[in-house]
Order: C-alpha cells, then sequence, then structure tokens
C-alpha cells in the first residue's frame, strides 16, 4: 500500500508536468493547409496561449511553411523566410507570446489566401487581440449578401486554381473555354469576359467583373417601384441596367462594344431534313 507520503509526492510531480502541456491546433481544422481558404477568421476564432501546438497537414508536392516577418508576410514576399517546412505535417510550439507569421511559398498560393497570423497570448496578458475577420479584398474569396452574386464567385474561384496550376497570373477563362454563356446576371458576366481589347486579350479580368456585379447589383436589378405595385410583383428597371452597362462597355475613343467584341469566330453546322442537304452559318 502507497503511504499517504508517496501519494503526496507522486501528485507534487505529475501536476507541474500536466500544466506544460498546451493545446493542439489543426491549422484549418479539416480543411488543412491550402489556397481559398479564411485562416484569418479561422485565427480569429481561437485563442492561442504560450506552451500550444499549431500544426500544418497539407500535401507537401503542392504546398510548403513559412515563418516569415510581418513585413513579408503582408507583402506575400517568401523569398526570405526566417525558416522553411516541407513534411506535409509540420508542428510549431508557441514558447513565447506576440505574433507570429506563416505562408505558402509556392508562386500565388499566398496571393490565394494560404497565410496565416496567430496571435500567442502571454500569462496574465489582456485579451487577444488576433485578427478580426473583417471583409476579405479578395473577390476569390469574398462572399456576398446577394443571391445573384453567389454563383458568380465560382469564376474567379475556377480562374484562381488556374492561376495556381499553372503558375501564370496572365491567363484568363478565354484560354480554357470557347463558349462562355449564360442568362440574367450570367449574360452580363459572360459578356464581361469574353469582351477583348483588339488583340485578343481579356478586357476585364474575372476579379474586375465579380468586382462591378456586386458593387452595381443594386443598380442593375433596381426595382420599379410603380410597376411593383401594379402588378403586384416586382418589375426591375430595364433603363437602369442599360446606363449602368453602357458606361462599362463604352471605350476609351466614346464608342461602344459590339457583339463582334464579345464573340470568337463560330462555324455551326446544320442538317436540312427537307433536302437532307447539309449547310453551316460562320459568325466571324
Amino acid at each position: 500500500m502507497v503511504s499517504p507520503k508517496h501519494v503526496m509526492l507522486m501528485f507534487t510531480i505529475i501536476a507541474p508536468s500536466a500544466i506544460c502541456f498546451g493545446a493542439v491546433y489543426r491549422v484549418g481544422d479539416a480543411s488543412g493547409w491550402h489556397p481559398m481558404f479564411n485562416y484569418t477568421k479561422w485565427a480569429s476564432s481561437n485563442k492561442f496561449h504560450v506552451g500550444d501546438t499549431i500544426r500544418f497537414e497539407y500535401n507537401a508536392i503542392f504546398h510548403n511553411v513559412k515563418e516569415v516577418t510581418e513585413p513579408n508576410y503582408r507583402a506575400c514576399n517568401g523569398t526570405k523566410a526566417i525558416a522553411t517546412y516541407f513534411s506535409g505535417n509540420d508542428s510549431f510550439t508557441l514558447d513565447h507570446p506576440g505574433h507570429r507569421y506563416f505562408l505558402c511559398g509556392f508562386p500565388y498560393h499566398c496571393r490565394y489566401g494560404q497565410k496565416v497570423e496567430i496571435y500567442v497570448v502571454g500569462e496574465g496578458s489582456s485579451p487577444s487581440p488576433s485578427p478580426s475577420p473583417v471583409a476579405d479584398k479578395n473577390p476569390a474569396n469574398s462572399a456576398s449578401s446577394s443571391h445573384h452574386i453567389f454563383s458568380v464567385q465560382f469564376v474567379t474561384k475556377y480562374l484562381a486554381m488556374n492561376h495556381i496550376k499553372t503558375g501564370d497570373l496572365n491567363v484568363h477563362i478565354g484560354d480554357f473555354v470557347d463558349i462562355i454563356d449564360g442568362i440574367v446576371i450570367g449574360a452580363i458576366l459572360a459578356t464581361m469576359l469574353s469582351a477583348n481589347d483588339g488583340t485578343g486579350r481579356p478586357i476585364f479580368t474575372a476579379g474586375e467583373a465579380v468586382k462591378f456585379i456586386t458593387q452595381n447589383n443594386s443598380v442593375l436589378f433596381k426595382v420599379n417601384k410603380l410597376v411593383e405595385v401594379l402588378h403586384c410583383r416586382k418589375r426591375f428597371s430595364g433603363r437602369s441596367m442599360d446606363k449602368v452597362l453602357q458606361e462599362i462597355f463604352r471605350r476609351e475613343d466614346g464608342t461602344f462594344l459590339t457583339l463582334k467584341a464579345t464573340c470568337k469566330p463560330l462555324l455551326v453546322p446544320f442538317y436540312d431534313l427537307k433536302t437532307y442537304a447539309p449547310f453551316c452559318w460562320i459568325f466571324l
């Protein structure tokens, strides 16, 4: 039987050691470490203390982890990292209070959200001033309150994935697809993504198109109150939409973009069921 003194000694040894073990946080939780995730929001939802551990889990073929200074974090510059890790399962013990900055060093990954700022609270410190989940300036990650904008976000996410895959920020939607179509808000988006400057390059980037639709959504879909009352249902103002579109599709010389400026040459084959003769239409 263990004597009371031995029991007291056991608790004296074990209790302090238990205090040394902090919490373990998986960065991004189930999502892990990759672009197109709001790590600012994730970090603000947790409170990190000295002794805690953060763990980065990722595919080491496509990602890595770099600890950097605050200026390099803000600039997404991983070339002068404090340290670089690429095991695919990297853990960091938070051994001192203050801010620590991490990002992925692969091209454009940081620009598309793969970075995180960790604020570590020391003993007796005031509540953490962790980064608040402010509105994301990157249109690829932004969420709109309008139901018209929700599906439009797919375009910027699709383009962002191709930027990451090719390592080229100059690629655009037209480099991957030949036909862009849509109705209502989709038709406006398709027109903006298809309009070229005469050399085959787009006038608007996907981000600019989404930003335009987001900022002008209330004007594009302005409800005609008088018609709404008379017909007992919403009727949008075509005049309001036309005015906004004329402004965005006006060239520098004052002329307006035509259908030809938003379309590629298209060959449409047909077969006449009456004469059994094949023919085609060509749109240039």
